[in-house]
């Protein structure tokens, strides 16, 4: 590559480094820890958008994004980080840097450089995006003659390429609409026949990674390569101008990429799209039924209900609604019965199931002594039906008889009351859940002797006639209360 070049390049990364257009690339920690995230992906699409307009008009255009995409990958960048000597003018700059690393500052550089051709206007932004861009495409060139040994630029479209990834078909199967990525797989499909395996790499890589929303958009796609019945003449599709053998060969391309990917369910949305796989003229025997076993492995979705305003009126003949169908298998008569949830996409998705862990015992608490504020004493389930507090029917009767005090229970079911505060004591507990005393704790003197004055009032009481316990008129002299020695 001719030096001047390069010495121009270089002096524009001195210019826009003194006016501090490089502040954030030149950062390394800062790339490293991806606060220039924003910055990096900005200069990825300046640099693909500024190599797609130095291309020549050749092949289709998705050829120039190919290329583009081919040209930006991390190699090519590390070695223009490399040529230009970044390496001595980064800040924070404590290890040696990886590939991947050295083409992440590169592109933070030509973002920041794009920000600054957009809010600075400055004139070595643009310059030194356009030098940059050069610069890789002379390297692509250059490394394309020394592999062909043959000087001239129209050799590069013959050299071999090794076999990876699209990056492409991966960019368009992530964001890009239903289109673009059938025009990608028809302009892989139509180059060299090595590019079929590419396909395959790619969606095998690719689709496991894809959320719900993208796979239903890829089996949209592959409802158009598989369906036999020509479209509307108004929208003419590129799998429309395939000769049927082409078409063969692509969806067998397509479909074989899918059962090898690690793909256990396949989504769908309407009916039409399981139809067109099953009725498909593209398809041979193993690869339909490898693509309606993973379409019968799919959970069916529950009924949404559309959220329509109030003032709109919504007919039921202009929206069609999405539901699922059974996919139907074909068996060996001929006939289609019911897909089985045992099928492909269960064993698979079975074996990836994580197994179920064991439940670790529990410490038991220890037991400690009741508070005022529990609930309930220890032994006591909710869901288990209580003591009867109510007196038995045969203990009626002995109501009226003479009154015992509570340290003095006459059967063993009083002996569950408390002697402090007259409560039940709970069947397990053996402390008083209100006021905290132990069943064995005796009753103090003082509550003794109370006791004991207690049953002799109780037992003068009985004593007494019924005519003197008569409550005495007002008119007669009040009735002078006999004292019994307490």
């Amino acid at each position: 590559m001719r030096g001047e070049v390069f010495r121009q390049l270089r002096e524009l990364v001195e210019v826009a480094e003194d006016n501090g257009q490089l502040f954030w690339a030149l950062n390394v920690s800062a790339v490293l820890n991806g606060s220039t995230k924003s910055l990096a992906t900005m200069g990825e699409e300046a640099l693909r958008r500024q190599l797609e307009q130095r291309l020549p008009p050749h092949g289709p255009s998705s050829w120039a994004e190919a290329l583009a995409y081919e040209v930006t990958r991390a190699e090519p960048l590390a070695f223009l980080f490399d040529v230009l000597g970044l390496d001595c003018r980064l800040r924070h700059h404590r290890r040696a840097l990886t590939v991947a690393e050295k083409a992440e500052v590169l592109r933070s550089m030509a973002g920041e450089l794009q920000r600054g051709i957009s809010e600075a206007k400055a004139p070595w932004c643009g310059a030194l995006l356009r030098e940059m861009t050069c610069c890789l495409l002379e390297m692509y060139h250059e490394s394309l003659r020394g592999r062909d040994e043959t000087p001239g630029r129209g050799s590069a479209l013959n050299a071999p390429r090794p076999l990876q990834t699209d990056a492409k078909l991966g960019a368009l199967l992530r964001s890009g609409s239903w289109r673009e990525i059938l025009e990608r797989l028809v302009f892989l499909h139509e180059q060299e026949h090595g590019l079929g395996d590419q396909i395959t790499l790619t969606l095998a890589a690719s689709l496991p990674r894809l959320n719900l929303m993208r796979l239903l958009v890829f089996v949209r796609v592959l409802q158009d390569i598989c369906s036999g019945e020509p479209g509307s003449p108004s929208v003419r599709l590129p799998t429309q101008e395939l000769h049927p053998q082409q078409r063969a060969s692509l969806a067998s391309a397509v479909v074989r990429a899918v059962l090898a990917s690690d793909l256990s369910t396949m989504p769908f949305e309407m009916e039409e799209q399981v139809e067109d796989v099953r009725l498909s003229p593209f398809l041979s025997d193993f690869e339909r039924n490898g693509l309606l076993e993973l379409m019968a492995a799919t959970p069916r979705a529950p009924p949404t209900r559309s959220i329509a305003p109030a003032r709109t009126v919504v007919r039921a003949s202009s929206v069609p609604e999405i539901t699922r169908a059974t996919v139907e298998m074909p068996n060996g008569s001929g006939s289609y019965i019911t897909g089985r949830p045992t099928g492909r996409g269960a064993e698979l998705r079975a074996l990836r199931r994580p197994a179920p862990r064991m439940a670790e015992p529990q410490p038991q608490s220890r037991p400690r002594r009741p508070r005022h504020n529990d609930s309930y004493g220890f032994g006591y389930l909710p869901g288990h039906p209580m003591e009867d507090f109510e007196p038995e029917p045969a203990a009626l009767g002995s109501m009226g008889g003479p009154w015992r005090p509570p340290s003095l229970p006459p059967s063993p079911r009083e002996a569950h009351r408390c002697w402090n505060c007259q409560n039940f004591f709970l069947p397990d507990s053996m402390y008083c859940r209100f006021c905290g005393l132990h069943r064995a704790d005796p009753p103090s003197p003082s509550l003794q002797r109370a006791a004991t004055a207690f049953q002799r009032l109780a037992e003068a009481a009985a004593r007494e006639p019924r005519e003197s316990r008569e409550v005495p008129s007002r008119s007669a002299s009040p009735r002078r209360v006999p004292s019994w020695g307490i």
